[in-house]
């Protein structure tokens, strides 16, 4: 945990061939702060046996990160992505292709101010519930979303703030539109919904 927190003229990492994570439980808080990181390709894998239980805030407030390698990302057991991607201003994609959520993963603010990023494709995976609250809060040049893995969230979630585009596409599933657990009515006007089954 918090292994480069606070790093804040640091603007490379070369990890080189024998940074082993398999062993590793919590690596939240990891690149926290690190304001002049710029990319990163980040070989964190883990052993299917071993519990990953938090990538909170892993780049949270990386206001220069423009790029980051996330393909060998292992996440089956990861439960908490809260904060993750927060503050990331100049990021203009993130691949989670890489990625699996598991049920009742908390995603909280997960890519929130992340001022640059236009679009967000979830893997296409069996649907899940998740805790999602504010998770694209001020990305106002977010103009697609595929959040079509979720079928549900807890009670009182707000996806979207007024710091939003006006025109976009969101994919979502029927059940997480009608649940009353999304506050829909924060989807602007303009923006296309997609349901699926």
């Amino acid at each position: 945990e918090q292994m480069f927190y606070n790093c804040k003229s640091l603007t490379s990492i070369n990890f080189g061939n024998n940074f082993n994570t398999n062993k590793v439980q919590e690596i939240n808080n990891i690149f926290t702060n690190c304001n002049s990181l710029q990319s990163i390709d980040v070989p964190i894998s883990v052993n299917y046996d071993v519990y990953f239980g938090h990538l909170k805030s892993f780049f949270e407030n990386c206001y220069s990160l423009t790029s980051v390698n996330l393909q060998n990302f292992y996440t089956s057991n990861v439960e908490y992505f809260n904060n993750m991607f927060l503050n990331c201003y100049k990021l203009t994609s993130i691949d989670l292709s890489k990625f699996f959520f598991k049920d009742n993963a908390k995603i909280v603010n997960m890519v929130r101010g992340c001022y640059s990023l236009t679009s967000l494709d979830f893997p296409n995976l069996a649907p899940i519930m998740v805790n999602c609250k504010e998770i694209f809060y001020d990305c106002p040049n977010l103009k697609f979303v595929n959040f079509s893995i979720i079928r549900n969230s807890y009670s009182g979630n707000l996806l979207f703030n007024g710091n939003i585009s006006e025109n976009g596409t969101i994919i979502m599933k029927k059940s997480l539109y009608n649940s009353r657990n999304i506050d829909i009515n924060h989807i602007p006007s303009n923006w296309n919904i997609t349901l699926l089954d």
